[in-house]
């Protein structure tokens, strides 16, 4: 699994021009998963990106988590993330197949609600128009 996150003032989804999904501050999480990918396996990544302290506390340093500032998050999927770029033309034979994929994005989906309820989600599948202001730049991979 693959995580690329953005500290953002704001996201937004939109599929054939129909608002899916709408953040404020808060993370954009663009989410991959390879051929080897379990729920069991993510967890753990999928819990240190709550716990993850990405958002400036009082004195501005980066100490505080999503739980702590009480943010959104916009799960974004994104299957290119396992993209092979060694060529110019890229590669996907490392991402996991579409409905296997499907299912681990809803059962991801799930388990991060069951355990922060301020998540927003793309559409598996679709072609979303995505909106960001970002907030810094601040962006990481895990």
């Amino acid at each position: 699994m693959k995580i690329v996150t953005h500290n953002v003032l704001q996201g937004s989804i939109v599929v054939q021009g129909v608002d899916i999904a709408s953040i404020e501050k808060g993370l954009a999480c663009f989410i991959g998963f390879k051929q080897e990918d379990t729920l069991d396996s993510i967890v753990k990544t999928l819990d240190r990106l709550l716990t993850l302290r990405v958002f400036p506390d009082q004195d501005g340093k980066t100490n505080l988590s999503i739980l702590d500032i009480q943010g959104d998050i916009l799960l974004i999927p994104n299957f290119t993330l396992y993209g092979d770029t060694t060529s110019r033309r890229p590669s996907f034979t490392k991402v996991m197949p579409f409905d296997q994929a499907s299912a681990l994005f809803k059962a991801s989906s799930q388990y991060l609600q069951s355990k922060y309820s301020k998540i927003q989600m793309g559409q598996f599948g679709a072609d979303m128009t995505i909106t960001l202001k970002h907030d810094g730049p601040f962006t990481l991979t895990l």
